[in-house]
């Protein structure tokens, strides 16, 4: 019973840890949304120094294949195309970025490009941006909905 119970703690803690690096990633990767000379969005890059088997394969999505079988190997490296979402483990409204300078928005592309090589324990991940404008009459409209109704009490119509 012991093993059994010291092995469920150990899972828990990796999962907490798993879910930790998902976020320090997301921040990370919102950190290097920026814009090229051209206006449009930057490719973007996060290295992960120091990365294990079994951390590659939790923030894949396979926590149990620590020895990387379910993954195709080119060369030195495991790449993948991997969903946004599932790999910063947060829905797509937390992917985006505002630049209020700008006016727009910036969200991360739905999938990004995981690349890691075991030898060196090198996890890197890749991703681009996409625009979106931010809806510049959205706190007009809140203020003249209040408006309007203000003068909507109490009073009579004219015509």
């Amino acid at each position: 019973g012991g093993a059994a119970a010291t092995s469920a703690t150990m899972k828990a803690n990796a999962g907490e840890e798993i879910k930790k690096l998902r976020e320090g990633l997301l921040k990370i990767a919102k950190m290097n949304l920026d814009f090229e000379v051209s206006g449009s969005p930057k490719k973007w890059r996060v290295d992960v120094p120091g990365t294990t088997n079994a951390t590659f394969a939790a923030l894949m999505g396979r926590p149990t294949d620590v020895n990387l079988d379910s993954f195709v190997k080119n060369g030195a490296y495991y790449t993948e195309s991997y969903e946004a979402s599932k790999l910063f483990g947060t829905c797509e409204a937390q992917l985006t970025k505002d630049f209020k300078r700008e006016g727009v928005v910036q969200k991360i592309g739905s999938s990004v490009t995981v690349s890691y090589k075991p030898s060196t324990m090198e996890l890197s991940i890749k991703g681009h941006a996409k625009i979106q404008a931010r809806n510049p009459w959205a706190g007009f409209n809140n203020w003249m909905l209040h408006y309007n109704e203000g003068f909507r009490v109490g009073s009579s119509s004219i015509y």
